[in-house]
């Protein structure tokens, strides 16, 4: 059974190559669905602070998510190959 998710989890798009793009529009797409005056979450950073940020801020965001994806993928995978690791 734990083949299976393994399986399953390394041909998600998200862990893919392909998937672990985010792009500026994805980023942007996302902020215009957040909704307006909500409480903080534990980062202490208001939402509104990323919508307003303009431009520059959700280019770096996008390129935060990239590398973010691009290295949990890696972790993981690593830990799936693992020769330690039976399947």
């Amino acid at each position: 059974m734990t083949g299976k998710f393994y399986d399953r989890i390394l041909s998600d798009k998200a862990l893919s190559n392909q998937g672990s793009l985010v792009s500026v529009c994805d980023v942007l797409d996302a902020v215009r669905k957040q909704k307006l005056r909500k409480a903080v979450s534990c980062d202490g950073i208001a939402m509104e602070a990323i919508m307003y940020g303009g431009l520059r801020l959700t280019v770096h965001v996008s390129c935060l998510m990239c590398l973010s994806n691009l290295v949990t993928y890696r972790i993981f995978y690593a830990f799936c190959n693992d020769a330690s690791c039976e399947m």
